[in-house]
């Protein structure tokens, strides 16, 4: 069994839940409180995620620093993979498009990258 945390913005998101082509009566249990409703569709997902030109959300700078905080990330390597993890359960981005938010987030004072890609935040 797996467990897993995912985030539930106010516009929702959505899960898909496909059974692996050996799984023999494959069930899932989601366990989820209160505040969460449950909307099902019947809705055929397409099996791969749209182009990410598209905007995943609307996660602005501030957020994705507010997170990368939290996590104590002190590397732009490190910060990238966050910042697509952020986003994996939505529609999942590039690092070319998770380092556009890390400069965009330096851009505007945010947060500092060294040379050596070491990341310095910005006093809260």
């Amino acid at each position: 069994m797996k467990s897993i945390t995912i985030q539930v913005p106010p516009e929702g998101v959505t899960l898909q839940l496909r059974a692996k082509p050996n799984a023999v009566d494959p069930q899932a249990v989601l366990v989820l409180p209160a505040d969460v409703d449950v909307v099902l569709t019947s809705k055929t997902l397409p099996n791969k995620a749209p182009p990410s030109s598209v905007p995943a959300t609307s996660h602005d700078a501030a957020y994705v620093v507010s997170r990368l905080r939290k996590l104590r990330v002190k590397s732009e390597a490190a910060a990238i993979n966050s910042i697509k993890a952020m986003f994996q359960f939505q529609t999942p981005i590039s690092d070319a498009e998770a380092k556009n938010r890390l400069n965009e987030a330096r851009r505007k004072g945010l947060l500092k990258i060294d040379a050596t890609g070491k990341i310095t935040f910005k006093d809260a």
